[in-house]
């Protein structure tokens, strides 16, 4: 042991370390902060080495190639790689079984008051879905169905008489509209004819007989000239001057009278005309708007007519369907497999009287018949707010029931309460939210359970398709924080601070604090039990450094809490009077410690 602890205090005192590297394990924290062993937490980690040499023989203990003077390049002990795949992630937790569908047969006709049960099956009997298990008296809805009847086939026939005159309306009022559209149309055709043909045409005539009186009067007036200069040579005789003038005189009269007509056509002749086809345009555009809105009226009348009818027969057929409804709501049928309960005792005033036999009276919503379905199970299982978000709506489910040793049924997460469920005075703490687990399986299979039986469920949750995850056991968890450790290429570990999910049976989700293909130990909890107490002592020395931290404001002048002085007035600080006081906050127990909850501090 001598030999052991002079080696010890070689390793770790300040003359033996060398320059540069050092010669112990480093390890390095999330933010990339290496640490050392120091002179400072040598006593410490003497005595913790020479524990542990002692358990485990002494020297040989040393040659562990990761311990925390060992050199050597190759560990002795199973790491694993970082890796990236599928995560199938389960939740396993108890539940209770009991029947899906316990349904409770009422008196449901409307308005029916008392009504007298006429036949019922006899309590215990098995039935099957479908099958008559009472039929109460309809004889008054069987008389108000065939009134209703009745009027429902007079006001159908006048129904089928109206929407005739309905389709006659329609067809007269589209040839009425298709004759105004087509006057309309034929008058807007007159009209354009008028402007783009007849009018350039007529206006062309008069101004070819202007041009054409022109040119007479030209020729005429030269033939003048002609003459009056052959007069005087003695060629052209006066009768013939006389002649060619009165020629002249005709020519002029003849482009007179022909401007007269052009001034006539366009001041008179064009404007009437054009006057006339647009009045005829606007007439029939008007005659046809008139023809619409009388077609309209008339069919807005039988439409009218055809709403009357089909009301009153509706209002008639919705009465007699009533009716039928409620004579049928007065056969009691079974809406799935299970055996006859007489709901018997309740509305009585004789808790031991039975008041649902054939003849008894029963009256609108009372409970008739229980038939409780031994064919449909659920499994009612209550899930931790852990793992709550987990697990979703038809999610598939592994159900084993402790009275069918050996068997396996299937289910279906059917319903996730959206609230917790109330926690018992005991556990105010404790937060589950009720999850219904419907069993899928074959009603042959199902009949074997039976309510009240304890199940216990296992949820198969949504499998991950490409996470970054390493072995559950490769994790260390220390107060909601979560530690690996990392070996390195020059095989030094490395402690990393882990951000994790969620995990399976077998392996962890990764978030932050690793990268694919790096190398952790495996089993740092057996492998590397020096550094997970370590890791365990920092934690609660940070716990405590936190905690005296918090309380070293709140006690007064004698270490005790400032809260129990009750009676001593406050004592007002000196110096600044504005500054805030400080928070109460107990102080820490001689272990380091805050105070359990409902502990009463003396002085």
């Amino acid at each position: 042991m001598k030999l052991l602890f002079n080696r010890v205090m070689t390793t770790f005192g300040p003359k033996s370390r060398p320059h540069g590297r050092s010669s112990g394990r480093r390890g390095r924290h999330k933010g990339g902060r290496r640490w050392r062993i120091t002179r400072r937490g040598s006593v410490a980690w003497v005595t913790l080495l020479v524990l542990t040499a002692a358990t485990f023989g002494g020297v040989a203990a040393w040659s562990n190639p990761f311990s925390y003077i060992s050199q050597s390049s190759s560990p002795e002990f199973a790491t694993t790689i970082v890796k990236r795949g599928p995560l199938e992630v389960t939740l396993t937790e108890p539940g209770q079984l009991e029947s899906a569908n316990n349904t409770v047969l009422r008196h449901k006709v409307e308005f029916g008051g008392g009504l007298t049960i006429l036949k019922m099956v006899e309590e215990g009997t098995f039935v099957e879905k479908g099958q008559v298990l009472a039929e109460l008296d309809t004889s008054r809805f069987v008389k108000n169905a065939q009134q209703q009847q009745i009027w429902t086939f007079v006001y159908d026939a006048g129904l089928k008489t109206a929407e005739a005159r309905l389709v006659i309306q329609k067809l007269q009022n589209e040839s009425l509209n298709a004759t105004g559209e087509h006057q309309l149309k034929m008058a807007q055709l007159d009209l354009k004819k008028y402007l783009e043909a007849e009018h350039p045409q007529k206006r062309t005539k008069f101004l070819n007989a202007i041009q054409l009186a022109v040119e007479t009067l030209e020729t005429a007036q030269l033939g003048v000239e002609y003459d009056e200069k052959m007069i005087r040579k003695g060629y052209v005789t006066t009768d013939e001057l006389k002649a060619d003038r009165l020629s002249v005189t005709k020519a002029e009269l003849a482009l007179e009278i022909a401007r007269e007509r052009l001034h006539v056509f366009d001041e008179y002749t064009h404007k009437r005309e054009l006057a006339q086809r647009e009045a005829n345009a606007f007439r029939f555009e008007r005659e046809l708007e008139r023809v619409k809105l009388r077609n309209e009226h008339a069919l807005s009348q039988r439409q009218l007519e055809v709403l009357y009818y089909r009301r009153w027969s509706s209002y008639f057929r919705n009465l007699y369907n009533n009716a039928m409804r409620q004579i049928e709501a007065c056969v009691i049928r079974a809406p799935h497999e299970g055996v006859v309960v007489y709901a018997n005792g309740g509305a009585s005033s004789n808790a031991n009287e039975s008041v649902i036999y054939e003849g008894a009276k029963v009256w609108e919503g009372q409970a008739i018949i229980y038939l409780p379905d031994v064919t449909s199970m659920q499994v009612n299982a209550r899930i931790h707010e852990s793992k709550i978000l987990l697990v979703r709506e038809g999610q598939p489910v592994t159900i084993h029931v402790d009275a069918c040793s050996g068997e396996t049924f299937r289910g279906v997460v059917e319903k996730v309460a959206l609230g917790p469920m109330t926690p018992a005075w005991l556990k105010n703490n404790l937060k589950e939210y009720a999850t219904v687990i419907r069993v899928t399986d074959e009603p042959e299979r199902v009949v074997l359970l039976k309510p009240g039986m304890t199940a216990e469920v296992t949820i198969h949750v949504d499998p991950l398709e490409s996470v970054l995850q390493i072995p559950i056991q490769s994790c260390v968890d220390r107060g909601g924080r979560h530690f690996a450790w990392v070996v390195d290429e020059h095989n030094e570990i490395h402690r990393r601070e882990l951000k994790v999910r969620t995990s399976s049976a077998d392996a962890i989700e990764i978030l932050d604090g690793l990268a694919e293909g790096e190398t952790v130990v495996l089993s740092p909890r057996s492998d590397l039990p020096d550094e997970v107490a370590a890791l365990g002592q920092e934690m609660l020395l940070a716990e405590e450094a936190a905690a005296a931290g918090a309380a070293s404001t709140s006690t007064t002048s004698d270490g005790w809490p400032s809260f129990f002085d009750d009676d001593v007035p406050p004592v007002e600080p000196a110096g600044d009077t504005t500054a805030a006081p400080a928070t109460i906050v107990p102080p820490p127990p001689p272990t380091g410690r805050l105070p359990e909850a409902g502990t009463k501090n003396s002085r």
